[in-house]
């Protein structure tokens, strides 16, 4: 029986450390900004509206990007910026939040699309083994956003957001630390350094039918998936909302976070 290429667990290790950080920042903005800054809830949603969307988007230029310089350069960079954002946010200050977000979602755009391709580049020749490790690797993502919103929301709860988003960027720093030892193995010494001329002229040559046909298949389901995207990011807006103000969080004489009831779905997404 073959087994998954050790190295899948490491970039899963990686991509989770990446998820605590990002969504314990994104899954906690709304709650963040009402009770840290006294935004109105509104415009608490909004925010989290605007940054979840550029996050979602800024990923199709950073996979451009990735595809014509060097992935393993664009998931440090992207490490590195998150980080810096994470540790911004750690000061408290309403003008740093926004620079803060935008290093977070700068971040994001170059290191997603790098990752996934440096984990599929694992599978070549081993297309047997890639579906199981997609799975382990997705659970990964769970987990860590499942830490990340539990870990950070309970902080945050007892008024240490600076210590909360000060730990995000540790975690961070340390799955970057772990890629930068993980790269230089034999394993991705075969993933391109730039794209040569040549390399360019067949990316860009005319599309043939067949893919053309894909093509309409993947704007059908990135249309449908767009809906359920909206839908599903009102669990981190609309629903913060509801379990900040109008839940009963109380058990006995513990108050429950608000962030607990949040990391819940995640949870389940992972076992």
């Amino acid at each position: 029986m073959r087994r998954q290429p050790k190295e899948m667990y490491y970039l899963s290790f990686i991509e989770m450390c990446q998820r605590f950080a990002l969504w314990g920042i994104g899954n906690l903005l709304v709650i963040y900004a009402i009770t840290n800054f006294e935004f109105a809830d509104a415009d608490a949603s909004h925010l989290y509206g605007i940054f979840s969307g550029i996050v979602f988007i800024l990923p199709l230029l950073g996979g451009y990007i990735a595809d014509r310089t060097n992935y393993k350069w664009t998931v440090a960079v992207g490490s590195i910026a998150m980080a810096l954002g994470c540790f911004l946010m750690a000061i408290g200050l309403l003008p740093l939040l926004y620079v803060a977000l935008f290093f977070v979602a700068i971040g994001t755009s170059v290191f997603t699309p790098s990752i996934y391709t440096i984990l599929g580049s694992l599978y070549h020749k081993r297309e047997d083994l890639r579906e199981g490790g997609f799975s382990i690797y997705y659970a990964s993502v769970n987990i860590g956003v499942f830490l990340g919103t539990f870990v950070l929301g309970s902080l945050g709860h007892a008024n240490h957001w600076a210590l909360a988003f000060s730990i995000a960027g540790a975690v961070q720093l340390i799955g970057l630390v772990t890629f930068l030892k993980l790269i230089k193995g034999k394993a991705f010494a075969h993933m391109h350094q730039k794209q040569d001329k040549l390399a360019i002229e067949k990316a860009n040559a005319p599309l043939r039918k067949p893919e053309k046909q894909r093509i309409i298949v993947i704007c059908v389901l990135s249309f449908v998936s767009i809906l359920f995207w909206i839908a599903y990011n009102q669990g981190w807006s609309s629903m913060s909302i509801f379990a900040l103000n109008f839940t009963d969080r109380q058990v006995g004489s513990f108050d429950m976070p608000a962030s607990w009831l949040l990391s819940l779905e995640s949870y389940f997404f992972s076992f």
